[in-house]
């Protein structure tokens, strides 16, 4: 089966782009659950949707996730609702993730 979105390589970009950020102690349980879904074998797909859902929601969240309140969710909820460039799906994946 061709991969027309060429997944692969884009999951490949990013596990190398997770692999250099500069995750916290507390925000190590991200990389674990990101690592345990690579291990159910979920699709390239849907692994590269994960691993970009993770960082953008990072690169929003200004504490730790795991210290982070119900402040710093609605305050995260806010900015994501506030970009623009994203499209209504891409929202709610990320409002979804981010409650996790």
């Amino acid at each position: 089966m061709t991969d027309f979105y060429d997944y692969e390589a884009r999951l490949a970009r990013y596990l190398n782009r997770l692999e250099k950020e500069s995750f916290s102690k507390q925000d190590q349980h991200l990389v674990n659950d990101f690592e345990h879904c690579r291990a159910q074998g979920l699709s390239a797909g849907r692994l590269f949707k994960l691993a970009w859902t993770l960082f953008a929601i990072r690169r929003h969240m200004k504490v730790d996730f795991k210290k982070a309140d119900r402040k710093d969710i609605e305050n995260l909820v806010a900015t994501i609702n506030s970009i623009p460039r994203y499209p209504a799906t891409t929202k709610n994946d990320l409002k979804i993730i981010s409650h996790h």
